[in-house]
């Protein structure tokens, strides 16, 4: 049986296998902040296992949602060729494995005490859905498995609600197959997918051999990391805003923002420029009070 995704060897390749946590605590370890760095040891897993904050990429998809519901814009489709043989009940149980793994894969978004929170489900089962094209002609039924994968990218998510993934496998032939899956880019991205598909590869050939996953469960979730990146972003702005004040450079705490007024700057600019400006603007803002 083939892989979906072969197997890396290289270290740029091996860094695409980190779990999202340690791939976060990676990037963070080449950086030259020392006193975050300090801190990395010290990410233990959370006591609150059914919430977590926002990471502060997904407080800025959280809003950009609010801003304009009901967009495929943040959708995130691939898809993969098997030209084997595939069973479905086997490979629906494969995608569920993977979905317990990681609770970003359970994960819907509420507001609790006036912030948005990751809402964690303790275990979720996710539908694989099918679709068999191979009655049609050669022709028709790749014109038909490209469609669906068109038809799934722009399909819409509710956070609130979920799932945030989707899967489908469409059969072209009986040794041929078609894998589309589909995340909502608030709990994925483009190297996140590529983890997925690894291990949805290596448990989908072991379930199919009759043998148990051969990967151990993760020792730490995003939701772990988030929470660590809250907690080191806010001791930093206190260390800045008593700086500030001891130098008299502080001026009291911001105004709030006006909704209305950056949803018409989304419909003027357009919601990936507008996430752009706030991630640029957040990032000066934290600079400000603690570097300055």
């Amino acid at each position: 049986m083939s892989d979906l995704r072969p197997v890396p060897a290289s270290l740029e390749s091996r860094l695409r296998d980190l779990s999202p946590e340690k791939r976060a605590l990676f990037e963070l370890l080449m950086t030259d902040d020392e006193a975050a760095k300090a801190k990395v040891r010290s990410v233990e897993p959370r006591h609150d296992r059914g919430f977590a904050p926002l990471s502060f990429a997904q407080e800025r998809l959280w809003f950009l949602e609010r801003l304009i519901p009901g967009t495929a814009l943040f959708t995130l489709t691939s898809t993969w060729r098997v030209p084997e043989t595939l069973d479905v009940a086997t490979f629906e149980r494969s995608v569920n494995e993977v979905v317990r793994r990681h609770e970003s894969l359970r994960t819907t978004f509420a507001v609790r005490d006036g912030e948005p929170v990751q809402v964690i489900a303790p275990d979720r089962f996710l539908p694989v859905y099918f679709s068999d094209l191979s009655h049609l002609d050669p022709t028709a039924r790749e014109a038909e498995a490209t469609a669906i994968a068109n038809q799934e990218s722009l399909r819409c998510f509710e956070l609130e609600h979920g799932p945030l993934l989707r899967a489908t496998v469409v059969r072209l032939a009986s040794d041929d197959h078609l894998v589309v899956v589909t995340m909502h880019h608030i709990i994925s991205d483009g190297w996140s997918i590529g983890v997925f598909w690894n291990e949805l590869s290596a448990i989908w050939r072991a379930y199919a051999a009759g043998q148990r996953s051969p990967l151990g469960d993760p020792g730490l979730q995003f939701g772990d990391v988030a929470t660590w990146e809250r907690e080191i972003m806010l001791e930093r702005q206190r260390e800045g805003i008593a700086k500030a004040k001891a130098e008299g450079r502080y001026k009291g705490r911001p105004q709030s923002i006006d909704v209305a007024e950056i949803k018409r700057l989304s419909t003027e600019m357009g919601a990936a420029d507008i996430a752009k400006r706030l991630g640029i603007a957040r990032s000066s803002v934290y600079r400000l009070l603690g570097e300055a």
